[in-house]
């Protein structure tokens, strides 16, 4: 199966609720349907969200969605008025989206040497779950698995047992 993304984007840090809430950003959570219609705030885990959700989208995620699915109608929304208007995730396309690629990661981590049910215990190289408590990527694991997905030389660690995606030489591992 060839790559699903084409190019890699790292999220960036979500600015802090001390930032006053823009009308503009109000109303792509909203049009996205991360917060309600009725919502005048939103929270960091909102920002992330929606700063996923593009990243997603800028890595072929509505390409994926489609080939998964077929009719994505459900999971997508265009700008209303706008002919050239671009596709874009709603929360439950995008939702759908990180099951799949959950799905795809947890396959790649089976085949390379990780049993299926230790594949949730899988951390990045600074110690962070690579997955969530429901099986599905979390933040730091969806940008190692993109990593993988691009074929960079990636490293994750298990029960603090390196691993990687190339051979790695026994003289580079740390000394027990």
């Amino acid at each position: 199966m060839g790559l699903l993304f084409s190019r890699r984007l790292v999220c960036a840090a979500p600015p802090s609720n001390s930032q006053a809430a823009t009308p503009s950003v109000i109303e792509e959570l909203k049009k996205r349907q991360i917060i309600a219609p009725d919502a005048e705030d939103y929270t960091e885990e909102d920002l992330e969200t929606l700063v996923r959700m593009k990243k997603a989208e800028s890595l072929g995620g509505i390409d994926f969605l489609s080939r998964k699915l077929g009719n994505i109608k459900a999971f997508t929304f265009e700008e209303r008025g706008k002919s050239d208007s671009p596709v874009k995730l709603n929360k439950a396309g995008f939702e759908k989206y990180i099951f799949f690629l959950s799905q795809k990661a947890i396959a790649y981590f089976s085949l390379h040497h990780v049993k299926p049910k230790r594949v949730f215990n899988l951390t990045d190289i600074q110690g962070r779950k690579v997955f969530d408590k429901d099986g599905l990527l979390t933040l730091p694991g969806e940008n190692l698995f993109d990593q993988i997905l691009e074929k960079r030389r990636v490293e994750w660690e298990l029960s603090g047992k390196i691993m990687a995606n190339y051979k790695i030489k026994k003289s580079s591992l740390p000394s027990p």
